[in-house]
């Protein structure tokens, strides 16, 4: 994997799921292998007239560094999120050891960056999780073959509490999540109720001084199990998809449903493409329909918990093991029956 696979990451929880499946699995970012090797350019970074060629160089270096890495594993599959590897490194990789290479990236059409769009017609498969609206886009920018594979709820990074029923906690609306104009906009929105917010110091430095966000904010972010109670500790758990995914969705929905929250979002197509209105979640698209919509499911607890049930039982069928599943099947449909059956051998195939 050309990836960060530590825990806690998209990539660790897809690696996670791929060692369950029998495989064997290697990390490491072009970044990292800079930062291992001990370079001399990494002392360059500190000084400002240099820093941007330090930083070029890096790449280069760490680029260098996880192709001979690579070549030397020998990967069945290369899976990456595509960000910081190289064209040149790409190729190299794939001329050296004939291997697959998946790309399956997790950001904001947005952040696209140029080695990224400039590698895109050398991958076998382009994945993309925000969407299926952004494959076409994604086609036009060079990628052959394109599939979307959404994000997913990943019950060991954020296990479903058994203790309290969904949907009954303290708050009447919880939100975890960073700082940005839009998201304490919605927020504002809300005065009146009992909200409490979870995230970066940004939101008690940006956010004005008698907002909702200010006033119901309590504390740094919270991860892994600290978010799902974080995320129950309210009546309506909010998800806020950025502004910058367009018609997209964010990792959030699932990691909320997945822990049993009742989830009111912002609308998008990609949410409306899994998720069902009034079964598994609630919508609004303006912030008076958010206020309508806090006030109606406050009034109704009986509903909050049946469309909560109902989606933390869809969450069960969306977990990184069904998507480790999918991208197997996509990359190498024929194998994907003897990759199963290899999966008590110590040495399963390599990623």
């Amino acid at each position: 994997m050309a990836a960060e696979t530590r825990s806690g990451t998209l990539m660790g929880s897809y690696a996670d799921a791929l060692r369950q499946l029998g495989h064997e699995i290697r990390g490491l970012t072009p970044l990292a292998a800079a930062v291992n090797s001990g370079s001399g350019w990494l002392r360059l970074r500190g000084v400002p007239i240099l820093s941007r060629i330090g930083a070029q160089q890096l790449q280069l270096e760490g680029n260098r560094i996880f192709t001979a890495e690579a070549v030397s594993w020998r990967p069945d599959i290369l899976l990456a999120t595509g960000i910081d590897l190289l064209p040149g490194t790409l190729a190299t990789v794939k001329a050296a050891t004939g291997c697959e290479a998946l790309m399956l990236y997790p950001d904001t059409l947005v952040n696209l960056g140029i080695e990224t769009i400039q590698s895109l017609p050398l991958y076998d498969l382009v994945a993309y999780a925000c969407g299926r609206f952004g494959l076409e886009y994604l086609e036009r920018l060079g990628a052959r073959r394109t599939a979307w594979v959404p994000f997913a709820w990943d019950p060991v990074l954020h296990p479903r509490p058994t203790s309290d029923p969904p949907g009954t906690g303290s708050l009447d609306v919880a939100f975890a999540g960073e700082w940005r104009p839009d998201r304490e906009r919605w927020l504002e929105a809300l005065q009146g109720f009992d909200v409490g917010v979870w995230g970066g110091p940004r939101w008690r430095s940006h956010a004005a001084p008698h907002s909702v966000a200010r006033r119901g904010w309590r504390g740094g972010n919270a991860w892994g199990a600290d978010y799902a109670r974080a995320s129950r500790a309210g009546k309506i758990t909010l998800n806020l998809v950025d502004i910058t995914n367009g018609p997209g969705l964010n990792m959030r929905a699932f990691e909320a449903v997945g822990v049993g929250c009742f989830v009111l979002s912002t609308r998008t197509a990609a949410l409306e493409d899994i998720f069902v209105e009034g079964e598994h979640i609630a919508y609004f698209d303006t912030p008076d329909e958010l206020r309508e919509r806090v006030t109606y499911y406050l009034a109704n607890p009986d509903e909050r918990h049946r469309i909560a049930v109902n989606a933390a039982r869809l969450a069960e069928s969306h977990t990184y093991l069904h998507r480790a599943r999918e991208l197997l099947a996509l990359v190498q449909p024929a194998d994907l029956d003897a990759a199963a059956a290899e999966s008590s051998v110590a040495s399963g195939r390599r990623h």
